[in-house]
């Protein structure tokens, strides 16, 4: 029905669906593409095999705004955070919530699986990156370093390392067990907004308020390409599943592609009227998700 993304076609993408929601924060894909979740300041909304008029399900989750989820890689779980400082387990099948984490002491700002389900990453403004075992229900790492709110982590090589970017205009890096400030990988020169690791996770892309993105190598930390740019500032970064396109949305209402082997921008998808907060390729690659400060959320893809 949709072709594959690739660097060839993606001139073609078009919109083909969307929906309204209130303040928008992140949009995501189940690691089976089957639900597409919007979470925010209602909430998380739920779509089923598409962006329909109504999601299919809603949560009303937290008791504050919801402001980052994550699916365990075999999507039998979603985790959720916000600025009422939990962290929520919830279980997919049912939606209903299993598990409640708290230690943060101040609004959570982001959250990571690892690769196996059983640790998740999650970053807030209290400047501080904790890693919980969801087994045993605690927090097993604590890691300091950042100097302002961490506003995205993740995994990288298969778990072994946690990296993340913060306001502090950083992206710092521990090894798992590592209890010390970390290694400083790379700075942009204002916040570090988001942070996406490359299929093969050896690099991963950090996108800044200063407006570019910038991909770095996991093991030197060194800049290996930089992308410019959106005006006013990059909010959000995903790779295709082949890793040789890299998608960003911007404080411009703009979605740009581009090209990770040239270093050279191949499209852009105008349509947002206000700035691209978040947005997600699907795990065959054939649909692009945005979610924008206008309270839409948009599907692109191209027609076969």
């Amino acid at each position: 029905m949709f072709a594959v993304i690739t660097r060839d076609n993606l001139q073609n993408l078009r919109p083909i669906a969307q929906a309204k929601h209130g303040w928008i924060k992140r949009v995501k894909w189940s690691p089976d593409g089957r639900i597409l979740c919007v979470a925010g300041g209602d909430g998380i909304a739920l779509y089923v095999q598409g962006l329909g008029a109504q999601p299919d399900h809603t949560i009303k989750a937290h008791d504050g705004p919801v402001k980052d989820v994550a699916f365990s890689p075999d999507g039998r779980l979603m985790a959720s955070v916000s600025s009422d400082l939990t962290i929520r387990i919830w279980d997919t099948s049912a939606w209903e919530c299993q598990l409640i984490l708290e230690g943060h002491t101040d609004a959570i700002e982001c959250v990571a699986f690892g690769p196996r389900g059983r640790y998740i990453a999650t970053g807030g403004s209290d400047q501080m990156v904790y890693v919980w075992d969801i087994d045993n229900q605690q927090s097993v790492l604590k890691l300091a370093g950042h100097s302002d709110v961490v506003e995205s982590v993740a995994f990288g090589l298969r778990g072994r390392v946690i990296i993340a970017g913060s306001r502090d205009k950083t992206v710092r890096m521990w090894d798992m067990g590592e209890t010390t400030g970390g290694a400083t990988l790379g700075a942009h020169e204002d916040w570090v907004r988001a942070i996406a690791i490359s299929p093969g996770e050896t690099r991963f892309a950090s996108a800044s308020k200063d407006g570019t993105i910038r991909i770095w190598d996991i093991f030197d930390g060194k800049p290996v390409t930089v992308f410019e740019k959106h005006e006013n500032g990059a909010d959000c970064v995903a790779y295709t599943p082949d890793g040789a396109v890299l998608a960003s949305g911007g404080r411009d209402s703009l979605v740009k592609l581009w090209d990770i082997h040239e270093g050279t921008l191949l499209a852009t998808l105008a349509g947002h009227e206000r700035p691209v907060l978040s947005i997600d390729i699907n795990p065959t690659g054939t649909m692009l998700v945005s979610g924008s400060g206008d309270n839409t959320v948009k599907l692109w893809a191209i027609s076969d």
